[in-house]
């Protein structure tokens, strides 16, 4: 997906795109993981590569009062790798059902706050014991991850950013 594009184009000069949860004003962002710029050449082959080059169909779960402007920009971004996503709107009631009890088949499209302390955001958005999310896998390294920095008396950057390190 062509981030810096659709930033560019939507955001009036006052959007810039992310590469990483962590937002660049975060302590726990970490400079030293690279950005995935759009390659398209590149998609393609990961298609290919998987074994999907003829594509597959997905649903974009968007969260209610999201800009349709984005998600319209990320449905055509995957359609020219092949991805057919359709778009669902639901109300806000099935749309935290989805948070809590899991989806399948889709991308969950949603805002998503930080604090300062990231073993916050750690427990409430990715512990697997949390309401949030059920159907994001949560490996056990990750999970470990995750605990050792939680498990720190006082924050720690640089445990805080193994589990980014990890999932990127």
């Amino acid at each position: 997906i062509d981030k810096q594009s659709i930033a560019t184009a939507l955001g009036y000069g006052l959007r810039t795109p992310t590469y990483q949860i962590p937002t660049p004003g975060n302590a726990v962002f970490d400079p030293s993981i690279p950005k995935r710029t759009y390659d398209l050449a590149k998609a393609k082959q990961m298609m290919s590569d998987a074994g999907v080059a003829a594509g597959f169909e997905t649903r974009l779960i968007v969260s209610p009062g999201t800009n349709s402007d984005y998600v319209l920009a990320v449905q055509a971004a995957l359609s020219a790798i092949n991805i057919k996503a359709t778009i669902e709107n639901p109300q806000g009631s099935k749309f935290a059902e989805y948070q809590t009890k899991g989806w399948t088949n889709g991308l969950l499209v949603a805002g998503m706050g930080e604090w300062p302390n990231y073993n916050a955001d750690w427990g409430y958005w990715f512990a697997r014991n949390s309401n949030w999310w059920p159907s994001v896998q949560k490996t056990d390294e990750l999970v470990a991850l995750m605990q050792t920095s939680s498990d720190s008396l006082k924050p720690d950057v640089s445990l805080m950013r193994k589990p980014i390190k990890y999932i990127y």
